[in-house]
């Protein structure tokens, strides 16, 4: 429902799992905001089912998107995300996760070097999707551009 950083959210699992997790829970916050409650009621009416609908499909034609445009444009493997809003690319061919991340930066592209992630994310960028479909476009025009001045 597009309320990220609301800090709102449920927990289920094994029951000492749990326990313990609202233990560690209650030392680190109060509670949420009695606005983000309030407004995350309207997340359970069929309006928003409809509209989460809306955001699956919007979401799933970028990510479609995006994943031609790298494999026709850059010729490079990329992850198809069933649930997330960007995938990660393969870069390991041009260097380190960094050096990669650091010269699309050149671009004005930004991306998360895998390495942030741990040692078995190393060569990969994270890369989102949650730009309308011309941005998108641009953006792999400009890793292509990036990738091109660096040596295989």
């Amino acid at each position: 429902m597009s309320m990220t950083g609301w800090r709102l959210g449920w927990l289920c699992g094994e029951e000492t799992l749990v326990q313990a997790i609202l233990v560690l829970h209650g030392y680190v916050t109060t509670c949420a905001s009695t606005v983000s409650q309030k407004a995350s009621l309207v997340a359970w009416s069929s309006e928003a089912e409809e509209a989460r609908a809306g955001f699956r499909e919007t979401f799933r034609t970028r990510r479609d998107h995006l994943l031609a445009l790298i494999h026709a444009e850059l010729g490079l493997r990329a992850v198809t995300p069933d649930g997330a809003f960007y995938t990660m690319l393969d870069v390991s061919e041009y260097g380190s996760s960094m050096t990669v991340a650091e010269a699309l930066l050149e671009e004005k592209v930004i991306t998360v070097p895998g390495a942030a992630f741990g040692s078995e994310s190393e060569g990969f960028l994270r890369v989102s999707f949650c730009a309308e479909l011309e941005r998108l476009e641009e953006g792999v025009r400009r890793i292509k551009k990036a990738l091109d001045r660096i040596t295989r």
